[in-house]
C-alpha cells in the first residue's frame, strides 16, 4: 500500500465521523440457532470484499445500531463505526446483523448471554461455544459468509472448534481494536470465523492496517500476504505436535487430530512432537490476569470500561448503571468479587508474578519458533459439549486449556476442523511465529483438504 492509500484509508476512521451513517432498518434478530441480536443491511463499496455477508459481535460497533454486549442493562447506540466495521465495509463487505455473545465476553460456551442461549447448527441440543457464540452458529448455519468475532482466551476458536468451522485469531495487535469492548486489554484480539481458511484469510487481511485510534497497532509492522500464502506450497515446513496440548485433551480427540496432523507428511512436512515446559501453568496465568484486568475496567462503577472505544458520556452513563446494579451473572461475580479483592489485599502482586510467568512462557514458544514454523494442538480438549455441562469456573478452563495459552503469547492461531468423534466436530488448531500469520494460513489450509 502506497503512503496516499494508507493516509486515505486512515481518514475513514476519524471518531464520530459525520460519514460514519447510521445504519438503518435494524430488527430484532430471528434464527432458528439465536445467532443474531439484531439484523440489519448495511453495504460498502467496490473491494476485496464485495460480494461477502458478514455479522459483526455484539461488542464491536455498528453506527446506528445498539450493543448491548450481551447483557440486557447496557444498551449503545455508537455514532460510528469500530474500526474493524469501518474495514469491512470500505473492502465492499455486506453486514447483515450483530450476534449474540456471552454476558461481557466471558464465557466460553455461548450460554451465559441475556439474551438467550446460541444453538450449534451442527448438533442443536449442543452449544455452540463461546463467547463468539452468535458468530460461530451464524457462519455453521450458513446465514452469513463470514463474522468478526473476539478472543481473549479462545472465544474465536473455541465456537469454530465446536461448530465445525474456521476460527482465525491474528498476532496480537495486528487489528485494530478501536470501538471494541475489550475484556482484557493485554489479552483481546479481533478475529475471523469462516467456513474455510480462504474466506477467514481474506477477511483478516481487510482488517490489518494501523489505526491511529489505537496506537498499539503501530508498536509492530502489521501481517504481509496472509492471503497470498495460500498459494505457497509447504513441503519443508518443520511442524511441531505440542506434546501438552494433546495431553491435556481426551484420548479420542488427541487421537483425532493426530491422525489428521499425520496426513502433513504427505505434504512433505515433517512432524515432530515437541515439548514446552510450563505449558500446563499458562491458564492459572491467563485466568489472574484476564480476572484482574477486567475488575480493574469494572472498578468505580465501570469508568474504564470500554475505554479504548472512545465512547461518550452516553457510553460510560450505561456503564455506570449496570455496574451500580451488580447484575453481573453467577461466573462473572465471582470472578470480580475474588480478583478485586486479590488486588486489593496483595496490591497486585499476583497479577505480577501472573505477567512474569507469561514472559517465561512467551520465551519459551519463541525458542520453539528458532526451529519450527508451527505447531499443532487440538484446539479444544473435548467436543461441543451439551447444554449445561459447562457449569462451573474449573469447566470453562478447562475449554480453554489449549487456546488461552496463545492469548498470552500473541502469536497468530488458527481452528480448522480437524476430525470427528461420534459425529461431533473436532478442532485442530495450527500456531505461527509471531506475523507470520500467512504460514498459518498456509500449514490450516492444506489440513482442510485433508478432511
Amino acid at each position: 500500500m502506497d503512503a496516499e492509500t494508507f493516509q486515505e484509508r486512515l481518514n475513514v476512521f476519524e471518531a464520530a465521523d459525520p460519514d460514519h451513517d447510521p445504519v438503518e432498518g435494524v430488527d430484532d434478530g430471528d434464527d432458528s440457532y439465536n445467532a443474531f441480536r439484531y439484523r440489519f443491511r448495511a453495504s460498502g463499496g467496490d473491494g476485496a470484499l464485495s460480494g461477502y455477508n458478514v455479522a459483526i459481535k455484539d461488542n464491536i460497533a455498528v453506527a446506528g445500531v445498539p450493543m448491548h454486549c450481551g447483557s440486557r442493562e447496557i444498551e449503545y447506540i455508537s455514532p460510528y463505526h469500530a474500526t474493524a466495521t469501518a474495514n469491512l465495509l470500505a473492502e465492499g463487505a455486506t453486514l447483515l446483523g450483530t450476534t449474540n455473545m456471552d454476558k461481557l465476553a466471558y464465557f466460553t460456551t455461548g450460554e451465559t448471554c441475556d439474551f438467550g442461549p446460541t444453538k450449534n447448527p451442527e448438533v442443536t441440543d449442543r452449544v455452540a461455544g463461546g463467547s463468539s457464540s452468535g458468530s460461530g452458529a451464524a457462519v455453521a448455519g450458513g446465514l452469513v459468509d463470514a463474522a468478526l468475532g473476539t478472543d481473549t482466551g479462545g472465544s474465536v476458536r473455541i465456537p469454530a472448534a465446536f461448530c465445525g468451522i474456521v476460527g482465525f485469531k491474528p498476532t496480537y495487535r495486528s487489528v485494530s481494536r478501536f470501538g471494541m469492548v475489550d475484556l482484557a486489554p493485554s489479552l483481546d484480539h479481533v478475529g475471523t470465523l469462516a467456513r474455510s481458511v480462504e474466506t477467514a484469510a481474506r477477511v483478516l487481511e481487510s482488517l490489518t492496517d494501523p489505526d491511529v485510534h489505537d496506537p498499539s497497532t503501530y508498536a509492530t509492522a502489521p501481517p504481509q500476504g496472509i492471503l497470498e500464502a495460500l498459494k505457497e506450497p509447504v513441503a519443508g515446513l518443520q511442524v511441531g505436535l505440542l506434546k501438552e496440548g494433546f495431553d491435556r485433551s481426551s484420548d479420542r480427540v488427541a487421537t483425532a487430530v493426530r491422525e489428521t496432523a499425520a496426513g502433513l507428511s504427505e505434504f512433505d512436512c515433517s512432524v515432530d512432537e515437541v515439548s514446552a515446559p510450563g505449558y500446563t501453568g499458562t491458564i492459572d496465568a491467563l485466568t489472574t490476569i484476564e480476572s484482574c484486568e477486567f475488575a480493574t475496567l469494572l472498578s468505580n462503577n465501570g469508568h474504564l470500561y470500554g475505554c479504548g472505544t472512545g465512547y461518550s458520556e452516553s457510553w460510560r452513563q450505561a456503564v455506570s448503571e449496570f455496574v451500580s446494579k451488580g447484575e453481573y451473572g453467577e461466573h462473572l461475580e465471582e470472578s470480580i468479587l475474588i480478583n478485586s479483592h486479590l488486588l486489593r489485599t496483595t496490591e497486585g502482586e499476583q497479577y505480577v508474578a501472573a505477567q512474569n510467568a507469561r514472559r517465561e512462557f512467551v520465551r519459551t514458544i519463541d525458542r520453539l519458533f528458532q526451529t519450527y514454523d508451527a505447531l499443532i494442538t487440538p484446539t479444544t480438549p473435548m467436543t461441543a459439549p451439551e447444554f449445561g455441562e459447562v457449569a462451573s469456573v474449573d469447566d470453562l478452563l478447562y475449554t480453554e486449556a489449549n487456546t488461552g495459552p496463545f492469548n498470552l503469547t500473541g502469536h497468530p492461531a488458527i481452528s480448522v476442523p480437524g476430525g470427528e468423534v461420534d459425529g461431533l466436530p473436532v478442532g485442530l488448531q495450527v500456531v505461527a511465529d509471531w506475523n507470520a500469520d500467512g504460514t498459518a494460513t498456509r500449514l490450516a489450509s492444506v489440513v482442510e483438504s485433508l478432511g
